[in-house]
């Protein structure tokens, strides 16, 4: 596993049973990462029972059980999917053990190249305008749960008047995640954010049902900041924002249902309500926005991969592209529709998080087992 790349690697033998900790910063997609490890894994059939610890930043997130035999025959063609799934447990609650692990990911950089894209359609004097920037990023870790991101924007085409036509700073931020209990998180985010904000931003999350339900608070203080022509704006840290967010996962149709609400960048106390669904790595979703002033906005977002699906072993420094692109519409651009706005402080943790929703990963593993067998990559 250490010569593929997975990093932070902690074996733990009790028995028949093997315990397995590692963390995939190789595969774009999770699964791919979990399947090449099962295949490992299936080899050592001294083993009955493996437990495998997937980490993020050297935090555990989920843990999967299953019968190591029984996944060898099924991948031998001797027994169907079926009677492994049976045996196969998923959870967001993983069991830690202290060993010392191998291949750690202390102070490895990437170096990673993210599209950006800016979009507004419908004004009656200019129906479409773009902008188009490249946003190289670099991101590193030097302790469990923090992480530094710094992020230069270069212009590449630009028709938004007055703003984007110049080499920025992007987000620049230092970040700590933290982990209370085996379904409580917090998050502290300190730095220069999107929308022109400084200042620091503080966030609590809470697990239930095995992921089927989320609840989270968050709370921000910042500052306006910002860069032109090699000059420094900026204003003393005025603004208090927080709000509440709720979210419902239908398992059936790997659709999530949120609901937002507090006070938001533009000093609005707005409701915003989400609907998203995952199609494999890709997500669509559309949300709606009303402010207590009356004040009304919707709009879509999706979350596209990005290539390529593997990567270059992690190593001092790293160059890669970003694993997705992410862009959110709104229909209305004017000042006083945009309700509901929020920053970005550059810790993803948190949407990573819902790619390791167990019944999501449960039926992502049947997709690719099933599309891989008719592949004939496992022997029949």
């Amino acid at each position: 596993m250490s010569s593929k790349g997975f990093e932070n690697l902690s074996v733990n033998v009790k028995g028949t049973k093997i315990f397995i900790a590692y963390e995939d910063r190789v595969y774009r997609f999770n699964i791919d990462g979990l399947i090449e490890v099962m295949n490992i894994l299936k080899n050592y059939r001294e083993y009955d029972t493996v437990v495998i610890t997937m980490l993020n930043k050297k935090i555990p997130v989920l843990e999967i059980r299953y019968d190591n035999s029984l996944f060898y025959s099924v991948t031998a063609g001797t027994s169907g999917w079926s009677d492994f799934e049976k045996n196969l447990f998923i959870s967001y609650t993983p069991t830690e053990f202290d060993t010392e692990s191998d291949n750690q990911s202390d102070f490895r950089t990437d170096l990673t190249i993210h599209p950006g894209f800016k979009g507004q359609f419908g004004d009656y004097d200019n129906p479409v305008r773009a902008q188009i920037n490249i946003i190289p990023e670099i991101r590193t870790s030097w302790w469990k749960g923090m992480e530094l991101n710094i992020q230069t924007i270069i212009p590449v085409y630009n028709e938004f008047k007055g703003e984007g036509d110049y080499i920025r700073p992007g987000i620049v931020s230092l970040g700590q995640t933290f982990k209370f209990d085996e379904s409580t998180y917090a998050f502290a985010t300190m730095g220069y954010f999107t929308e022109n904000r400084y200042g620091a931003d503080f966030s609590a999350m809470k697990i239930f049902n095995n992921g089927d339900f989320v609840l989270k608070g968050n709370a921000g203080y910042t500052g306006y900041l910002s860069v032109y022509q090699n000059k420094f704006f900026y204003s003393d840290l005025y603004l208090f924002t927080y709000n509440l967010s709720m979210k419902y996962r239908i398992n059936k149709y790997d659709l999530t249902i949120g609901i937002t609400a507090g006070k938001f960048l533009y000093e609005d106390k707005s409701l915003r309500v989400d609907i998203n669904r995952q199609f494999g790595e890709i997500e669509l979703g559309f949300f709606a926005v009303r402010s207590t002033d009356g004040y009304t906005n919707g709009g879509f977002n999706f979350s596209v991969p990005l290539f390529p699906s593997r990567y270059s072993k992690p190593s001092f420094i790293r160059i890669r592209t970003a694993e997705n692109f992410r862009w959110e519409y709104r229909v209305k651009g004017e000042i006083s529709s945009l309700v509901g706005m929020t920053y970005k402080t550059g810790d993803y943790f948190e949407k990573e998080l819902y790619k390791y929703n167990p019944a999501f990963i449960k039926k992502e593993l049947k997709k690719k087992f099933i599309s891989n067998q008719e592949r004939g990559m496992y022997v029949r």
